[in-house]
């Protein structure tokens, strides 16, 4: 009896969107990013040239050559806007006596590594509104709001659990707006919060530390170059925000041996302390 020896199917060549999809999924790994570079040069895209130049210059680090610098930065300038452009944040129009308005222009800032966008900074309002479409496209990592309410961030804010690190420098807090950064149960995958210079006193540190929620992902918090002093030390020592952190950062912030011993005592010994 004759038998037909059947050959496995050949794999279906994925798409563009579904290698994308594998970037977003793992956005540590550098093979999903490479693939991906690989399928777009190979279309034409100069995205999969400039994705990959980053995963190089990445790798190598001080190591690489300058003409890796100077390329990446000659395709940014050319195609940024077409990456990019269709998220601008609001432009800002200022007033003058004795003539018409001048354009600062877009606040919003790209920070692009490892071929992708990893960081923005940019209005709360602008943010709410291009964030969905950000995160389906660009492993966004950092956001740091320029300008806005923190309190319409958490409130209107979309897809804020896959940020890793909210940056508030230099940001001056009003209202509840620090207490709402404490309550915050959205960023599920916040690795690293910011609250370096931002003018925060003790009666504000109290209000944040009393009200702070245990953040399991969070492993950094920085909250120097402010000036709650031994009050506020005593007030975070108490918190449950410290207990998964691995670094706290808290350097030129008026605190003395007291708040120091209080926070020693604290932390796990693990926990890198400057203080």
């Amino acid at each position: 009896m004759y038998t037909r020896t059947i050959s496995p199917p050949t794999p279906k060549p994925k798409s563009a969107n579904e290698l994308l999809a594998e970037v977003l999924a793992d956005p540590d790994a550098d093979a999903p990013r490479m693939v991906y570079a690989d399928w777009l040069t190979q279309a034409g895209d100069p995205r999969g040239e400039f994705i990959a130049l980053q995963l190089e210059r990445d790798r190598l680090g001080d190591g690489a050559p300058a003409q890796l610098a100077e390329r990446e930065a000659e395709l940014l300038k050319k195609h940024k806007k077409d990456w990019v452009g269709e998220f601008a944040g609001t432009r800002i129009e200022y007033g003058f006596e004795g003539g018409g308005d001048y354009v600062r222009g877009t606040p919003t800032r790209w920070h692009f590594r490892r071929g992708f966008v990893d960081s923005v900074d940019m209005q709360v309002p602008d943010f709410i509104r291009n964030a969905p479409g950000v995160f389906a496209r660009e492993p966004l990592r950092r956001f740091h709001p320029t300008n806005g309410s923190i309190t319409q961030l958490f409130a209107e804010g979309t897809s804020l659990e896959h940020l890793r690190v909210l940056d508030f420098q230099p940001w001056k807090f009003h209202g509840n707006e620090l207490r709402e950064v404490a309550i915050d149960t959205r960023c599920t995958r916040l690795e690293e919060l910011v609250l370096a210079n931002c003018k925060i006193g003790a009666a504000a540190m109290i209000e944040f530390a009393t009200h702070a929620v245990e953040k399991p992902s969070l492993r950094v918090l920085r909250a120097g170059s402010n000036a709650f002093g031994d009050k506020g030390a005593l007030a975070l020592a108490a918190s449950p925000i410290l207990r998964s952190l691995t670094k706290l950062q808290l350097r030129n912030s008026k605190i003395t041996a007291k708040g120091k011993r209080a926070l020693e005592a604290s932390v796990r010994k693990a926990v890198e302390l400057e203080l």
